[in-house]
């Protein structure tokens, strides 16, 4: 009789990158389709996140649609924010987004 090995954790790797000072902060403009979100955060924050699930082995709901810079991110969130809103309305739901929590 074989026994079943289990897989080994998974412990991810340093990741390589150019020393601050070299390159620019990198945002990325997220997409979650089951709450119909978007959300912006850093690269390196996404990057955590991803990597910690594929440790836990979980599904992760955000879809990247934008990485560069903080100004670009917020473009294209304007842009596709009325994509967003329609979907909600045929999904009959409501949207919260940043601004709507502004006085």
């Amino acid at each position: 009789m074989t026994s079943i090995e289990t897989a080994p954790a998974f412990t991810p790797p340093p990741i390589a990158v150019p020393l601050a000072a070299e390159a620019p902060e990198l945002w990325v403009l997220l997409w979650s389709q089951s709450q119909n979100a978007l959300h912006i955060e850093r690269l390196r924050d996404t990057l955590k996140s991803s990597r910690d699930a594929f440790a836990d082995d979980r599904q992760m709901d955000y879809v990247p649609l934008y990485v560069g810079d903080r100004d670009g991110a917020d473009l294209v969130a304007d842009t596709v924010r009325p994509i967003v809103r329609n979907r909600a309305e045929k999904r009959d739901c409501t949207l919260r987004f940043p601004t709507d929590f502004l006085s």
